[in-house]
């Protein structure tokens, strides 16, 4: 039941928000947890999922891990564009 409060509170935090990379902006249209494997799908610029491994220490009310998350998808973003 955890990882399904987990998911949940993720999907809130991803999901209408913005990453900008460069020139382009991505915004979340879904988000899923499996395990501890984050998928993200975003709309624009033809489309993107991205995959990011959460550490099994991943706490959704550290600030800090909330930080890591959001600095993992603007990296995955990036190398995903080159």
């Amino acid at each position: 039941m955890g990882a399904l409060v987990q998911e949940t509170h993720l999907r809130r935090m991803l999901e209408g928000n913005r990453f900008r990379v460069g020139n382009c902006a991505w915004v979340p249209a879904k988000a899923r947890l499996v395990g501890s494997m984050l998928a993200i799908d975003f709309d624009g610029h033809g489309g993107r999922r991205i995959t990011v491994e959460l550490p099994g220490s991943f706490d959704f009310a550290d600030v800090n891990h909330r930080a890591w998350l959001w600095s993992a998808v603007e990296r995955c973003l990036a190398d995903s564009t080159h």
